[in-house]
């Protein structure tokens, strides 16, 4: 991740190193987060070098991504021209909100149909699925 997408970074998210040890955010401030490794280690890492780290979706979040794909089965029209699958919305959403613009995943999920269709469709079209950012100016209306 970037320097910009690690200062977002919240006490209590999941991230994984570039060698899959996965760790805890414990503490941080504007400088650098300090992570609680799983295979016990504790690291100060820096913001600017946070290129090997990854941000990686909760149980909870996960859930909801599913909730998330399942709703947006039922948008007919979009899928005529998109026949997308719900793994292929648990995908993209997750990518979204994994690296550089975390969502507001309940909000989504309980938005009116016209404001959910336009962020996951939007996403569907505006994804750039080599390095998992939104292109074009996209913005989801629910963008954390």
């Amino acid at each position: 991740m970037d320097a910009k997408t690690a200062k977002r970074l919240k006490i209590g998210d999941r991230v994984r190193f570039a060698d899959g040890v996965l760790g805890t955010v414990t503490e941080k401030n504007w400088m650098a987060a300090k992570i609680a490794w799983d295979d016990g280690q504790i690291g100060i890492v820096h913001h600017d070098d946070m290129q090997d780290v990854t941000r990686v979706v909760r149980r909870v979040e996960a859930r909801i991504i599913r909730e998330i794909a399942n709703r947006a089965m039922n948008i007919g029209v979009a899928r005529e021209e998109d026949p997308f699958s719900p793994m292929d919305i648990t995908m993209d959403i997750t990518a979204v909100h994994c690296n550089g613009n975390p969502l507001r995943l309940e909000a989504l999920r309980d938005a009116d149909a016209f404001n959910f269709a336009h962020d996951v469709l939007g996403i569907r079209r505006h994804l750039d699925r080599g390095t998992g950012k939104l292109c074009d100016h996209f913005r989801p209306r629910f963008s954390a």
